[in-house]
């Protein structure tokens, strides 16, 4: 008995199973066909494209999604497609300036006088006069002259007084007047400083011609033209106003003479039987057929199977 109550419960939960999931379905496919959806309506015409968008606004008491309308004035957008291109000015061409330069004589080298030596300068030793000396010491004997110079050996007079014309002792005889007639005649002679002997040779001065620049040469500079200023491309939009309709005259909940609920009742659509509502739109009818169908397939093989233990 056990066995066949515990078969049986089973057989009931497989065929409620489609119930429990129709009725849970509904409600969100019932909300799905409730909740309205933001439309977007475009008119282009020749100038104008008009825009009007309708979203849903939630209402604070009850929770009803509803839709809002915007009212707006008439305006006219301004579209810049390309800005403006200001105006660029010419510039002129710069001309050249040619180089102006002259030449200069720059002198590197003064002019000199350069003095030549042909000969260096010397000393020359010349003769100068005649030197007499007379003998004072004494006889003398010998047929030699005495030794010159010594003490006994006198200058007398410059000269030549007995013409000899050659340097050195001489014997004349005086008639042997005591003391031997000796003489000596010495050249003398003197220091002749000789300058050097020189020419002189003139140098002219030592010029160079060199390029001295005036003004500077500057290259031209090519012109630029100018171009005229391109004015913007504007596109005007003309969007008309939007109206909206006048709001519905409010309800007065203060009056106790008002019946809420017929009002409901009214605007409310045609009822409909609980299977209906269960099943979401009509789905709930064949979803509750199926699972009684599954119910009493599930008692029927229950059934078999206890008939065949007994």
């Amino acid at each position: 008995m056990r066995k066949f109550i515990a078969s049986a419960l089973a057989a009931l939960l497989i065929g409620a199973s489609p119930l429990l999931v129709g009725a849970s379905a509904a409600p969100a496919a019932h909300a799905a066909e409730v909740a309205p959806t933001p439309t977007v309506v475009a008119t282009e015409t020749a100038d104008a494209a008009v825009t009007t968008n309708t979203a849903p606004a939630e209402d604070a008491a009850d929770g009803a999604a509803v839709g809002r309308c915007i009212s707006s004035p008439a305006w006219t957008e301004t579209i810049i497609v390309s800005p403006e291109v200001p105006a660029v000015p010419e510039i002129p061409a710069v001309p050249e300036i040619p180089e102006i330069s002259h030449m200069e004589t720059v002198v590197i080298q003064e002019a000199w006088t350069e003095t030549v030596v042909d000969k260096e300068a010397w000393d020359e030793e010349v003769f100068d006069h005649w030197q007499h000396y007379s003998w004072t010491g004494g006889p003398h004997t010998a047929d030699s002259a005495p030794a010159f110079p010594s003490g006994d050996w006198q200058a007398n007079v410059q000269g030549d007084p007995h013409g000899v014309g050659v340097a050195g002792a001489y014997f004349r005889s005086h008639g042997n007047a005591g003391n031997g007639d000796w003489f000596y005649l010495e050249a003398v002679t003197k220091i002749v400083h000789h300058e050097a002997e020189t020419h002189t040779v003139e140098h002219p001065a030592i010029t160079e011609e060199v390029k001295v620049i005036d003004q500077e040469y500057v290259p031209g500079i090519p012109g630029v033209p100018g171009k005229p200023a391109i004015p913007a491309v504007v596109k005007y939009i003309y969007h008309p106003a939007v109206e909206c309709p006048a709001a519905p005259a409010a309800v007065d909940t203060t009056t106790a003479s008002v019946d809420t609920t017929a009002a409901v009742d009214t605007a409310a659509p045609a009822e409909t039987t609980p299977l209906a509502q269960t099943g979401g739109g009509g789905v709930g009818l064949p979803v509750l057929l199926g699972g009684v169908g599954a119910l009493a397939l599930g008692l029927l093989i229950t059934g078999i199977r206890r008939f065949a233990r007994e």
